[in-house]
């Protein structure tokens, strides 16, 4: 995935990382994302009908981040990366 100028580092590049979900499930997102093998200092944001957890991760880890969610039965939720840079403006 390319992505233009980026953080790199040894798990890869550094994405930012948007979680979309209904709100009613943001719960059961967060104690998903909890149970990683990284630290994931997330920010909520709230909307209607849906909330977006938002956090930086690196490459490596956005397969495990995509299996917790599943492993825990969380179905409607979207999972988009972007650059670490561009995201941050």
């Amino acid at each position: 995935m390319s992505y233009g100028p980026v953080l790199h580092g040894a798990d890869g590049n550094l994405v930012f990382v948007r979680v979309r979900v209904d709100a009613r499930l943001l719960e059961e997102v967060l104690e998903a994302l909890a149970s990683a093998s990284f630290p994931i200092n997330p920010e909520i944001r709230h909307g209607h009908p849906d909330t977006w957890v938002e956090f930086p991760a690196y490459e490596k880890h956005t397969a495990e981040i995509r299996r917790l969610i599943r492993a825990a039965g969380i179905r409607n939720v979207e999972i988009e990366l972007a650059n670490m840079l561009i995201a941050a403006l």
